[in-house]
């Protein structure tokens, strides 16, 4: 199975700024009320049991945001369909994640609460739900005439490590490079994950990305994670 948290939601209405996000774990933001998407992700080596083998896999998600993280709490309610190699749509979940923006700092920063693996079918039915809490920040650097947004995440959540069945922390970073690109480190619990986020201009409600899974193979689990994200935005209108 593989499920990957769309890249870049929070930027998706910002068509100015250079793009951050961070790939590989998941982030304490939520997609903008209105909001809703589809992504798409693709890999080179699934699970099989306890092990990785060689072989396509992909998986699908749909959602969409409700509410302000600024005022009150924003709510986002997904749909993952986690394997397209048994047949699209055999086997899924659901997804809620609750965001709060955190008043009277300088650095925007948010607390997220995230509950997976809702009401699974398929393979994702013998799985429990999981649960995990993260704080996300958005610092910028200065580096002579230019300004750098980053995005720092640090969480804990309760199935991390040993194949998805134990608490762990996860933490992470991401910089802005350029109007069209940017880059992220992770740390998932157990390994390394090194990606990009990229959008082209004149297609302003898609974003890419990509990522190498435990970079340095510490678990025998090295692999290539492209995905594409498409959005679409006022769903409830104005």
């Amino acid at each position: 199975m593989l499920v990957v948290e769309p890249a870049a939601a929070q930027s998706a209405r910002d068509d100015t700024s250079k793009l951050v996000s961070i790939q590989g774990i998941r982030s304490a933001t939520v997609a903008p009320s209105g909001l809703a998407y589809g992504a798409v992700a693709l890999t080179n080596r699934q699970q099989d049991g306890d092990e990785f083998v060689d072989g396509p896999e992909g998986s699908l998600s749909f959602g969409f945001g409700v509410g302000d993280a600024s005022r009150t709490v924003g709510l986002q309610f997904s749909v993952n369909l986690t394997s397209l190699s048994d047949g699209v749509g055999e086997s899924g979940s659901l997804s809620i994640k609750a965001s709060r923006r955190l008043g009277g700092l300088r650095v925007p920063t948010y607390v997220g609460l995230s509950v997976d693996r809702l009401a699974g079918w398929g393979e994702a039915e013998d799985f429990d739900p999981s649960t995990s809490l993260a704080v996300t920040m958005f610092p910028r650097i200065e580096v002579g005439d230019e300004s750098y947004p980053l995005m720092l995440t640090a969480g804990v959540g309760s199935d991390i490590v040993d194949d998805q069945s134990d608490p762990g922390v996860f933490l992470g970073a991401g910089v802005g490079l350029t109007h069209n690109l940017g880059a992220s480190v992770a740390w998932t619990g157990e390994t390394v994950s090194l990606g990009t986020v990229f959008r082209v201009d004149g297609l302003d409600s898609m974003r890419f990305g990509a990522s190498v899974d435990d970079v340095f193979d510490q678990e025998d689990r090295r692999r290539l994670v492209l995905t594409a994200t498409f959005f679409v935005d006022d769903l409830f209108g104005r």
